[in-house]
């Protein structure tokens, strides 16, 4: 495949379709037929209507209650995705509480086509009604470990019922499903009962399954004939039921002492088998009984991996019962506390003649002989061997030779430290060999004759030295891809030169991959090769190189076919403009992603003419230029993710007429501006993707335009509807940007725009200045003056006397204040004690009919005192208008009437320091008085209120303080 292509198609990978989001906040796609909601804040299901939606996603939400109505916009529904939203046990995130989904029991009786339903991972214990139609039921991570009754659907075809009970989600009881379940499932295919704590196969399985999955349960015995007429099952995995346990990467659960899966010589026994695969893997096997596979004739993938089958493997007769299969994994089967000195295979197993993949990772030899491999060499179709990670230090590769169809070895993972030279070319027709962390040191000894396949070397994460010219020479007419990265052994040895001219002596070599390898200084000062299309450099040290003079400024020129060029990770601060013109000529892909640049030479850019994609993301670029840079038609993709733009201008998009793929996400932009917009953006572009999330946009009448062209724009816009959000104003903080209203910034031009905004300035400047120095006074006024424009007169015999001992004013909107006014204040004042007050409340002695001013004044001239309750959150600028307005009278009849009538309650402890209750304590302290927490306390309070109101407050006033001062 073209690397160029690939590289498409990875970019392309997320773009599916485009989005309309006419179900906000849901994205859903252009014909409105599939809804997706997922991996949203969402709290509840959102209402959905529509015939036309047949699928809706409603997965990784914070959804906990489904109603019966849910759904009812959506009958036409065919697949509803409601997984991940509640998950139990140790699954859920740290600091989530304990949940369970809730979801009515009928809430899916009106989706008569519902044909498939996912609702794994809510922590439900029942089940609600389930339609009929279904043909995929997904249960999985629930509280379902004891289903007894049917689940009334008959077509069902997949029912998937794992991870009910294992360790991660613990029941403490074994799972159980009653035979009558299965009995109505005569149409399915496929089901999954892992990782359930099931300890024996179930009773009544349906003879209609083709798979089955009984993984991770506690199943110590397979009994005789346990599968028995299931002449369609294809798939068996029972796999990790009594666990090896001493190189378990999990919490491990053997079989009672340590016991192997015990298996009887029929309990695999299915006439006229169709099973092609079986997994009996991590069951501690030591051998098999003779004559367990013999009916699987079928039978062409067999997984016996981490079993203690070392022996079996050695002397085994098993083999001969297994002709027709055609992938054998045996990986780790060694002997605890032994290694063998050489790999010894029995000899039955070169009668699997079908064989072509086989798994010898992990057995634990030291020595690959030709005697090792003898047993494969009778393996005609043989194409693939893996032998990693057991620790190998001596091999002949020569022997290979007599496995004619062996394509691809694996040796990595062992102690190899240098390749043997060899004697014959067999074994070099491989078209794949990898020997990857094995530690070698040098490659000229790597002697291998011309194959006859294009090939691919893997020596990553070795120490190679490639300072020899002759290295791989051997190869130079067949080597296509090389890949050498992670070798900075040498590298980073100082005073050591480096040489890359074996590079130039590979005229079939494509790919070459350099990563990783710490590449700085004292090596070629040029690249040569007429044949390298793909070079990975990434992970080096290119900010040395290009800032020490002009050496290397041509390091990469003379690769005069390369078509794509990685120098991602190379710690760039800026690259000059002769390293941007001495790059390849015909490059078109350049990635300069992860590095720390804060400079780029844009106008330079353009003497790579067949450039198509540029990647500079993960950088530091704060700015583009404001100028024209004509790149080329065939340009298509420009990604500048992860960098601290925070302003687009015009000039810069102007020539990229062919660019189709921009992503500007996780920058730092906050206002777009409908002027300059890059006619990119605009409609009949050939722009088709374009990434906004992770942008601090301000939502504010400057950019309300923006929200109309996201939702009109037939560009494709990843995350728009969950990730492109407004980050200011703070209010608007973590909403989406497709809230905002145009409609409510309506455009304002001119002289009126400029004498609206002038007077609104003079009266805000004007009101708040006039409030502070008559602000009374000015209120005062007017009611007074309103009173007599309507027509009010003073009301017979309301002539101020003292009708009321008090007049209690307080919060009305806080429950609290209440609650103590009417169960304790009116209960001991009005009811107790040797004097009873007269109380004046708001909401229970104002006459209805009058005003709330009128009211109020009466309230307060006709009471001898006003009691003011307060607390801490209603001071300061929390305070009601009722208070406020209240305070106001009762200073005005201190200045009138020379009548000081305040008493304050404190119900906190705590207030903030005010400088009129400071005051008020210092001049008259029995006025202002607290409420005790200790309620032996409380009688001293109620003695203290009722001294207060019968008083007058003059009379209470420190002898400090002269008249004068009032």
């Amino acid at each position: 495949m073209d690397y160029v292509h690939l590289l498409c198609l990875c970019q392309l990978l997320h773009v599916v379709g485009s989005i309309d989001p006419s179900f906000f906040p849901c994205d859903n796609e252009v014909n409105r037929t599939h809804v997706d909601c997922s991996q949203r804040k969402l709290s509840h299901i959102p209402w959905i209507q529509s015939p036309f939606v047949t699928l809706l996603n409603l997965s990784h939400t914070k959804i906990q209650k489904v109603r019966g109505v849910s759904f009812s916009g959506v009958p036409n529904l065919q697949e509803l995705d409601l997984r991940w939203n509640c998950l139990p046990g140790s699954l859920r995130d740290l600091g989530n509480p304990l949940c369970q989904m809730d979801i009515n029991k009928d809430a899916f009786r009106g989706l008569k086509k519902l044909r498939n339903l996912y609702l794994s991972g809510n922590s439900l214990s029942s089940l609600p009604w389930l339609p009929t139609s279904l043909e995929v039921l997904d249960l999985e991570y629930n509280h379902l470990f004891n289903i007894s009754e049917p689940l009334g659907t008959p077509w069902l075809q997949k029912l998937f019922l794992g991870k009910n009970c294992h360790y991660l989600n613990p029941c403490n009881q074994s799972f159980h499903i009653n035979e009558r379940v299965f009995n109505e499932l005569s149409n399915l295919t496929k089901l999954n009962l892992g990782f359930n704590n099931i300890t024996s196969i179930p009773l009544g399985l349906p003879l209609s399954l083709h798979k089955l999955d009984l993984r991770e349960n506690k199943i110590s015995e397979v009994g005789e004939e346990a599968f028995v007429g299931m002449t369609k099952l294809t798939s068996l995995n029972l796999e990790w039921n009594c666990q090896r346990c001493d190189h378990a990467a999990q919490p491990c659960f053997p079989c009672l002492n340590n016991n192997s899966l015990k298996l009887h010589r029929n309990s695999l026994k299915i006439n006229n088998s169709l099973l092609t695969f079986l997994s009996l893997r991590g069951n501690s096997l030591l051998t098999f009984p003779e004559g367990l596979f013999s009916s699987l004739r079928q039978l062409k993938r067999l997984d016996i991996s981490d079993n203690f089958l070392s022996l079996a493997i050695r002397n085994g007769s098993f083999f001969q019962e297994l002709s027709q299969l055609t992938w054998l994994s045996l990986i780790y089967n060694y002997e605890p506390k032994k290694t063998f000195h050489n790999l010894v295979l029995s000899n039955y197993l070169s009668q699997i003649t079908n064989l072509e993949y086989l798994l010898l990772s992990g057995n634990f030899f030291l020595e690959l002989s030709s005697e090792s491999l003898a047993v494969l060499g009778k393996l005609r179709h043989l194409q693939t061997l893996e032998l990693r990670m057991n620790f190998i230090k001596s091999s002949n590769l020569s022997a290979f030779g007599r496995l004619p169809s062996l394509r691809k070895v694996d040796l990595s993972q062992n102690l190899l430290h240098f390749l043997p030279k060899c004697t014959n070319n067999s074994m070099y027709q491989l078209p794949q060999v990898s020997v990857n962390q094995n530690g070698y040191t040098r490659v000229d000894d790597l002697n291998p004759p011309p194959m006859v396949w294009e090939r691919r070397e893997a020596l990553n994460g070795n120490q190679i030295d490639f300072y020899y010219e002759n290295a791989f020479r051997e190869l130079n007419a067949t080597l296509k891809a090389l890949d050498l990265s992670n070798n900075e052994f040498h590298f980073l040895m100082r005073g050591m030169g480096h040489r890359f001219g074996f590079i130039n002596n590979l005229p079939s070599l494509e790919v070459l991959s350099l990563n990783d390898n710490d590449i700085g200084m004292r090596i070629d000062q040029a690249l040569y090769s007429i044949s390298l299309k793909y070079l990975y450099f990434a992970g080096n040290h290119l900010n040395i190189m290009w800032n020490t003079g002009d050496n290397y400024h041509k390091f990469f020129k003379n690769l005069t076919n390369l078509v794509y060029l990685d120098i991602s990770r190379n710690q760039l601060r800026s690259l000059s403009q002769e390293v941007i013109c001495n790059l390849p000529q015909n490059l078109r892909a350049l990635r300069l992603s992860d590095n720390l640049l804060n400079y780029f030479p844009w106008e330079n850019i353009t003497v790579l003419g067949q450039l198509q994609h540029f990647n500079i993301s993960k950088n530091r670029l704060s700015s583009l230029p404001n100028v024209i840079i004509p790149f080329r038609s065939n340009f298509t993709l420009l990604d500048l993710s992860y960098n601290w733009i925070s302003k687009l201008p015009e000039k810069f998009f102007r020539k990229m007429q062919g660019l189709r793929y921009l992503y500007l996400n996780n920058n730092r932009l906050k206002i777009l501006k409908h002027q300059t917009l890059p006619d990119l953006m605009r409609h009949g572009s050939n722009l088709k993707t374009l990434t906004l999330h992770g942008n601090p946009f301000a939502c504010s009448c400057d950019t309300a335009w923006f929200a109309d062209f996201l939702w009109a724009s037939p560009v494709y816009i990843p995350l728009l509807t969950t990730h492109v959000q407004c980050e200011f104003p703070e209010s608007l903080q973590g909403t989406s940007l497709l809230t905002m209203d145009p409609r409510s910034c309506p455009e304002i031009f001119g002289r009126v725009y400029f004498l609206s905004t002038s007077f609104l300035v003079l009266v805000l400047t004007a009101l708040p200045l006039l409030k502070h120095l008559y602000g009374w006074d000015l209120w005062y006024c007017f009611q007074l003056l309103w009173a007599g424009h309507k027509g009010y007169s003073q009301l017979p015999g309301s002539d101020y006397d003292d009708h009321y001992d008090a007049f209690v004013v307080f919060d009305t909107e806080n429950q609290s204040v209440r609650d103590w006014v009417y169960n304790e204040l009116t209960v001991h004042l009005e009811n107790g004690g040797r004097r009873r007050f007269r109380l004046c409340l708001e909401e229970r002695d104002w006459l209805p009919g009058l005003s709330c001013i009128e009211n109020l004044h009466n309230a307060v001239y006709s009471s001898a005192k006003t009691v003011f309750v307060l607390t801490s959150g209603g001071t300061g600028a929390n305070v009601s208008g009722m208070i406020r307005q209240v305070f106001f009278m009762v200073q005005q009849r201190l200045l009138d009437e020379k009548v000081d009538v305040a008493v304050l309650v404190l119900l906190d402890e705590v207030f903030p320091k005010m400088k009129y209750l400071q005051l008020r304590k210092r001049l008259c302290s029995k006025s202002v008085l607290s409420w005790p927490r200790n309620p032996r306390a409380q009688p001293l309070f109620w003695n203290s209120m009722r001294a207060a109101l019968s008083s007058d407050n003059l009379r209470s006033y420190d002898s400090n303080m002269s008249e004068s001062f009032m």
